[in-house]
């Protein structure tokens, strides 16, 4: 019994997916958008999976520091020991410029501080000179008060050459392999 209702059932079932007349143009419209998507199909298998990534990037240090010297010249040493990413203990020497551009900077700011010590000096005496003219009433106030302000301006200006001697950043040192004439950076 059940092999001749097999049969019917299928003919029902066929009969079921037939089509509506007013559905036809739709379906056959869509049909013509939709370009035809071919496949590959393959059966399903159990593989491995990959645990690890491969990508590219950059590892950077926390805490990274760029060296440079104050003036521009030609460096003549570099620690050979150095390599990227090496530790730098206080007070170790890194590199030095050459000395005859060092020693021309180191000079010059010399001589400036010497000119404006030699202007101080020449400002003093001359206040000192108005003063005395004051007291014999042959220079007016005027001119004393003159000479007071060439004093003062003298010796800012030979207190601002001194602080910019001073915070040159490298050091002179007679140790080691860097020389007195020699601008140095030590970490």
């Amino acid at each position: 019994m059940m092999h001749r209702l097999l049969p019917i059932a299928c003919a029902f079932a066929l009969a079921a997916c037939g089509s509506n007349d007013s559905d036809a143009p739709a379906a056959d419209a869509a049909r013509d958008e939709a370009p035809a998507v071919s496949v590959r199909v393959a059966p399903a298998e159990v593989t491995d999976i990959q645990s690890w990534a491969y990508s590219q990037g950059t590892a950077r240090a926390i805490r990274r520091e760029f060296l440079s010297f104050t003036e521009a010249g030609r460096v003549t040493h570099v620690d050979d020991a150095l390599r990227v990413g090496s530790r730098v203990k206080t007070g170790q020497l890194i590199a030095h410029q050459a000395p005859e551009r060092v020693q021309a900077d180191f000079n010059a700011a010399r001589a400036a501080l010497r000119e404006a010590e030699a202007s101080l000096q020449l400002a003093r005496v001359t206040q000192s000179r108005y003063r005395t003219l004051v007291e014999q009433r042959s220079a007016s106030q005027q001119e004393l008060d003159q000479a007071r302000v060439e004093v003062e301006q003298a010796s800012a200006a030979r207190d601002s050459v001194a602080r910019s001697s001073r915070r040159r950043r490298w050091a002179w040192t007679t140790r080691g392999s860097c020389r007195r004439s020699t601008a140095c950076w030590r970490a």
